[in-house]
């Protein structure tokens, strides 16, 4: 699965709107892995950033922040489909048996 993330309306099935002028219509990409990662690809002109580092193309976690712009920054977690984040929660958690 890849979410599309940006100001642009689409009709892609898995699109996340950021409401803030200065990021880009389609501004990056995020593609599951199927291990509990997510490859970020950048898609603007302006940037993409993880750790203060502007990004072409990088691994994260759903514990990740990216900055998209000077006034938007958004956790990765934040980004992902209820049921993602769910699946995310349960291998977080360490059952006692």
């Amino acid at each position: 699965m890849t979410i599309i993330v940006g100001r642009g309306r689409s009709k892609a099935t898995q699109r996340i709107e950021i409401n803030d002028p200065t990021v880009s219509r389609e501004h990056c990409w995020l593609t599951d892995n199927g291990d509990g990662t997510w490859t970020l690809q950048n898609k603007s002109v302006q940037g993409t950033f993880v750790d203060g580092k502007q990004i072409l193309k990088t691994k994260v976690t759903p514990d990740t922040f990216i900055k998209l712009s000077e006034t938007t920054t958004v956790k990765v977690a934040d980004l992902l489909p209820v049921q993602q984040k769910q699946d995310n929660h349960l291998h977080d958690c360490k059952y006692n048996q």
